[in-house]
């Protein structure tokens, strides 16, 4: 008799816990469709805009090539460090800034701190489900220039070229990351002080990553690359944090 309680009771606690988890996996997707419901119709004008950067791009470089030839281009490029794709470099932080806009605008971020700490989630997984809803949208929307680069790249150029430009376009993503998180907690940010520090680090930030170098220059320095972008992303949770606790400056 004890081992068959003992097995119903094991029974019942791992049906309760499955239960438990459908339920907050059903949650956690619905509130993700809610999010990206939300910035729907930015996504498909940033997604459409990209197509049309990567034919652009693709034309571009077929025209050079039909201009020059192979050995003149590849010399100019790997040695020069002429970068064909060029006009990739400020389109992922410009999609970054614009989705954490329609996310987290100004007038409605003291609502939406409200919404999160009166919520059955707490504030912090709340929050971080709508930062992860917009990551997944930004690398969406920037998905076919990361797609149409590298086909250009197997297509016209040697293989060792793939490696040097995935480090010198990754960090240009990277931007559009901290485009992204510095949206996300200048817009939340209720103090106008806070908000102008928030700005300037954020322009700092992307700036960093932005900057013109030599193809392939970060592949050495690539992990610590990451350390900054992973800070940003804490600090967006800092003006919930000081919402919950009424710390809020005037």
């Amino acid at each position: 008799m004890h081992h068959r309680n003992l097995i119903y009771g094991i029974l019942f606690g791992s049906w309760k816990v499955v239960i438990a988890y459908t339920w907050r996996v059903k949650m956690f997707q619905t509130m993700f469709c809610k999010e990206f419901y939300k910035i729907r119709w930015l996504w498909c004008v940033l997604f459409l805009l990209n197509v049309a950067l990567t034919i652009y791009l693709w034309m571009s470089t077929r025209n050079l090539f039909s201009l020059n030839p192979s050995e003149v281009v590849w010399y100019r490029i790997i040695q020069l460090g002429e970068m064909y794709f060029e006009s990739l470099r400020f389109f992922p932080v410009i999609c970054g800034v614009l989705i954490a806009g329609v996310q987290f605008l100004p007038g409605i971020s003291e609502k939406f701190l409200e919404q999160n700490l009166s919520s059955s989630l707490p504030g912090h997984v709340l929050l971080a489900l709508h930062l992860l809803t917009g990551v997944v949208a930004l690398f969406l929307a920037c998905l076919p220039s990361i797609i149409g680069l590298w086909a250009i790249t197997i297509l016209y150029f040697p293989h060792e070229m793939v490696r040097m430009n995935f480090f010198t376009t990754t960090p240009w993503f990277l931007a559009g990351m901290t485009g992204y998180f510095g949206g996300s907690l200048v817009s939340l940010e209720p103090s106008l002080r806070y908000r102008i520090c928030n700005v300037m680090i954020s322009l700092s930030l992307a700036g960093m990553y932005l900057f013109r170098a030599v193809p392939g220059a970060y592949a050495h320095n690539f992990p610590f690359l990451l350390i900054p972008l992973f800070l940003m992303a804490l600090s967006v949770f800092y003006p919930a944090l000081r919402f919950a606790y009424r710390r809020t400056d005037s």
